[in-house]
């Protein structure tokens, strides 16, 4: 059994059913995938000034958190519920073929992993 399914078992057993998804997902995803290339290639390329930015697909993503934590404005779209909270992000449960959002309204628009 590797390091991360240790964790993920053991996660599994002490941590409420909807923390121990997402933990779950993000040391599968996050820390043991290429995501750990993939979220410093997208954050370098994000403009330093402040950005109105949409992550697309973030259920599981630490993407628009970390960009929130950077000062920018964060909208993180899905149709399924995100965990994470922070005063520069605001979760919306939609769907992107479909959104509320007005034409040309965000700066960033970062998409991983959801159209494959």
């Amino acid at each position: 059994m590797t390091i991360a399914e240790r964790l993920m078992h053991i996660g599994s057993y002490i941590l409420p059913s909807k923390v121990s998804d997402y933990a779950r997902h993000i040391i599968k995803w996050e820390v043991f995938s290429e995501r750990i290339l993939e979220n410093p290639l997208i954050i370098r390329h994000i403009p330093e000034r402040k950005s109105i930015i949409l992550d697309v697909g973030s259920r599981y993503s630490q993407i628009p958190l970390e960009l929130a934590s950077l000062g920018h404005v964060v909208y993180a779209l899905d149709i399924e519920d995100y965990a994470f909270k922070h005063k520069n992000l605001t979760y919306v449960k939609e769907d992107i073929r479909k959104t509320s959002f007005p034409n040309n309204f965000f700066d960033v628009v970062t998409i991983v992993s959801t159209l494959e």
